[in-house]
């Protein structure tokens, strides 16, 4: 793919972008359990910027799978007398961040052990998460003492109501920090998030050592409710009016009707104090230190819009299937979780976790032909920035591989995995994506009061605070001060105007002309980008797009994806005016198109996306362009010969040539050595061209590939193919007469590991360990850890016990009744001419 030269022919494309780490893609580095080592860190580093990646998150977090480590007996503290945040850990930190410079590497850090929210062993009991207790007795009786919590306990006070006496108290929830190394099992509480004390204590550990960190990250919510604090009484008071003792039955007993007003009164007091003593505490810190806050602002009690705008890159998460949790039929990133409210702010760069997955879903299966529709959705839904999840730090040789693992947490990138090299082109689409959608900012017509109607897509979101105090209203059009962003129609539920302050706005609102949606009807106007019909397979679902605004160059650069797996043709609407200008950036190809009418400031197009294939689209002001349409292939000529095959040595594969009469899968062999193979493939074929078919050949469509193929015709290399349809273009590569095409096909680690259990083991693993391993949620077997890294691991020179074993990883995905994938050149590869 060329990534500069090719953009030069579009008028949108081609001022200059400046290449920098945000551009590029960033990775989820974990460090797992204490097993750390300065080698292995400038290893993966290396490969990082070899790949490029523009950047990474440390996160210190245990090599078993999650919290429940002691009960499965991992022995991870594999280096004596390291621990989060001690001398030892934070020297390692330095190294790497030193090392990450040398590369041009953006380097930021979890806030905490683990991937939860924040704290850490200095936080004590007392300023630790609390909520509130309860007991209850008859009236003329003392109730006894409500629960009390890792020794922590504090009184409230009690109330009569109908006979029963409660007594009121708060303790401390127990959160933990999770999953941590073993060292720090059972005392790493998370820190109380309605207390600047406990947080500014938190920061002061994390701040103490200015090693040169760019960012300070905290991950999605996952430390559990929490409803109380040491002064929450007085605060709740202050801000409602109202002494909550007295209601506080209603509250606990939520069957009762009168719960809904302490119960919405309870949590918006929460909302304010996280705000106010947790993420505006993080904010201003980090920027005293020059240092970004980066956040998944949801999952908790706290105001996600509020902390989305307190960010300084908000950020999502999309997982490599569609989790139980996702809707059916959702892919990609739910921008709402974030960037609603971020882009509202002024963030124009909205980050993902990404590629998330869970142990049925990669247990070393997953690679880059799996990852391009959820990107794809994911870039139209507003996301421009990918975190990779994950890449594991490898402190062992680089001879162990695949490795240390997450637990059973995928997906799987680094410089361990089989698909590493040619998947430096999924990095690269990424890459070059990411380039274009980070210019200007995503059009967005609608901006909503909190959460309008659970709508999320499609709008831009405000909390309360900013729509009464921050947002102006003139000429037809509301604008968020603080940002700069305009909007046409403003989102307001009805019921929210009962607040004094948002009525006022609304009605500023509607005397400046803003349109105004509140009815259980409105429909949400017509986006800058719209699907008008498809007019062949498939339906509009399929066909994603956004739109952003260059103001410095007034122009629009819209993207469009085709997220199917089969071509679509169809009409749509761009909300700009001109000569249409199209690059594909899979393929590299480019049209130039006839000016379209303008209708009602739309432009409708008729376009033709291939499966899984995406496109930037951008409108020429001034005079057209030569017309210049994208070659289709009308004839395809099948390649049914021999192939000669040659394996990787050292891998356990075959050894010399296999000829494949036809292709088939390597799992379809008894060869036990094809198989289990598991690595690189080269496949040899030759085949002839007439002058004319040289002259018109355009691609080469390999048909089915498990998992990613470079090609090379002639001695050219034509690329990678790594997604369906395995099609790449032939670029003048075809001769008259004789022609050699060479196909190099990567699958995953996944057979070798299989073919590895039938050998004698030479390691000590834990018991089996149950999670959730199903898209419907149920729970399974997804295999066991590690119990201690074996000393032979740390050889450099590859020698282990004489098990016959070949691969080494730190979690044993499978239970006995897998059956290794396909794998290969599957085809049929077809010829493609005009």
């Amino acid at each position: 793919m060329k990534t500069g030269a090719a953009l030069l022919a579009l008028s949108v494309l081609s001022a200059p972008i400046v290449s920098h780490a945000d551009n590029k893609a960033y990775v989820w580095w974990h460090w797992c359990g204490t097993a750390v080592s300065e080698a292995g860190i400038v290893r993966d580093l290396d490969a990082m910027a070899a790949s490029g990646i523009g950047g990474a998150t440390i996160f210190q977090v245990a090599r078993g799978p999650c919290s429940e480590v002691p009960a499965y007996g991992y022995e991870d503290d594999t280096i004596d007398g390291l621990e989060f945040g001690n001398d030892k850990w934070w020297k390692f930190v330095r190294f790497a961040v030193r090392e990450a410079k040398k590369r041009s590497l953006k380097i930021g850090m979890h806030n905490c052990p683990g991937y939860t929210v924040s704290g850490g062993p200095w936080i004590t009991p007392e300023l630790g998460m609390k909520k509130l207790v309860f007991t209850t007795s008859k009236t003329g009786t003392v109730p006894p003492r409500p629960e009390s919590n890792l020794g922590f306990y504090r009184e409230i006070g009690q109330v009569e109501r109908n006979g029963k006496i409660y007594r009121f108290g708060y303790t401390c929830t127990g959160s933990q920090c999770m999953p941590v190394a073993k060292s720090l099992i059972g005392r790493c509480l998370e820190a109380d998030k309605m207390n600047a004390r406990a947080v500014n204590l938190h920061l002061d550990r994390i701040l103490a050592h200015d090693v040169g960190l760019d960012f300070i990250l905290m991950d999605s919510y996952e430390a559990g409710p929490y409803d109380w604090t040491d002064d929450f009484r007085e605060e709740f008071t202050r801000r409602r009016g109202y002494d909550p003792l007295p209601h506080l039955p209603d509250y606990v007993d939520r069957h009762n009707d009168k719960s809904s007003g302490i119960a919405a009164d309870i949590a918006k007091t929460v909302k304010e104090l996280s705000t106010e003593r947790h993420y505006r505490v993080f904010k201003k810190r980090l920027s005293a230190k020059n240092l970004k806050f980066f956040v998944e602002p949801y999952g908790g009690p706290f105001d996600k819009n509020e902390a989305a705008w307190l960010s300084d890159m908000p950020m999502t998460e999309f997982w490599s299937a569609s989790p139980f949790w996702y809707a059916p039929g959702d892919i990609g990133a739910h921008a709402s979780a974030g960037g609603a409210a971020g882009r509202a702010a002024g963030k124009t760069i909205i980050a993902a976790e990404a590629y998330t997955a869970m142990p049925f879903q990669d247990p070393y299966i997953l690679s880059p032909r799996d990852f391009k529709a959820c990107t794809d959705a994911s870039f139209a839904r507003g996301i421009n920035l990918m975190f990779l999840h994950h890449w594991t730090h490898q402190p062992l040789p680089a001879c162990r591989r695949p490795g240390m693992n997450m637990g059973y947490w995928g997906a799987h990138f680094g410089q361990n995995q089989t698909w590493f090299e040619p998947g430096k082109a999924f990095f690269a689409y990424l890459n070059d994506c990411q380039r274009l959608l980070q210019q200007g900012e995503e059009i967005i017509d609608v901006l909503a009061v909190e959460d309008f109607r659970g709508i999320t897509d499609g709008v831009d979101i405000v909390p309360e605070r900013i729509f009464k105090t921050d947002v102006d209203f003139t000429e037809g059009r509301a604008i968020v001060r603080t940002s700069g962003r305009s909007y046409r129609y403003i989102a307001v539920a009805r019921e929210q105007e009962r607040d004094s302050g948002i009525c006022a706005s609304v009605a500023a609102a509607r005397k400046a002309g803003v349109k105004i949606l509140n009815s259980a009807t409105d429909d949400l106007p017509k986006r800058p980008f719209s699907v008008n019909s498809a007019m062949s397979s498939g339906k509009n679902g399929p066909i994603l797009g956004t739109a952003r605004r260059i103001k410095e160059r007034d122009e629009v650069l819209f993207f469009v994806a085709n997220v199917s797996s089969t071509n679509i043709s169809f009409s749509a609407d761009f909300r700009s005016g001109g000569s249409p200008e199209l690059w594909y950036p899979a393929s590299d190809e480019k049209e130039f198109l006839p000016k379209p009418p303008l209708n009602g400031g739309y432009s409708r197009l008729k376009l033709t996306l291939n499966a899984q294939e995406s496109v930037f689209v951008s409108f020429r002001n001034g005079p057209p362009a030569l017309e210049l349409r994208r070659k289709r292939a009308s004839i395809r000529k099948l390649l049914d010969q021999k192939w000669i095959a040659a394996f990787q040595s050292g891998l356990g594969g075959p050894e010399g040539d296999v000829v494949f009469d036809s292709l088939s899968s390597w799992s379809d062999s008894q060869d036990s050595a094809l198989k289990y193979y598991s690595g690189t493939c080269r496949y040899r074929t030759i085949f002839t061209l007439s002058a004319d078919e040289a002259g018109s050949a355009l691609s080469i469509d390999l048909g089915e590939v498990r998992d990613i193929a470079r090609v090379r015709l002639n001695g050219h290399d034509l690329g990678v193919a790594w997604f369906k349809p395995f099609s790449v273009p032939l670029r003048n590569s075809a001769r008259e007469g004789k022609n050699i095409l060479e196909v190099e096909v990567t699958n995953g680690w996944h057979n070798r590991l299989l073919g590895d259990r039938l050998q004698p083991d030479d390691c000590e693993w834990g018991p089996d360990r149950h999670h959730q391993c199903h898209l419907d949620g149920s729970v399974g077997t997804c295999g066991k850890g590690l119990k201690r890294i074996p000393a032979w691991a740390w050889n450099h020179d590859g020698a282990r016990p004489s098990s016959g074993r070949i691969a080494f990883s730190s979690w044993d995905y499978f239970n006995g009744t897998e059956k290794p994938r396909e794998s290969g050149l599957l085809g049929p590869v077809v010829i493609c001419f005009e």
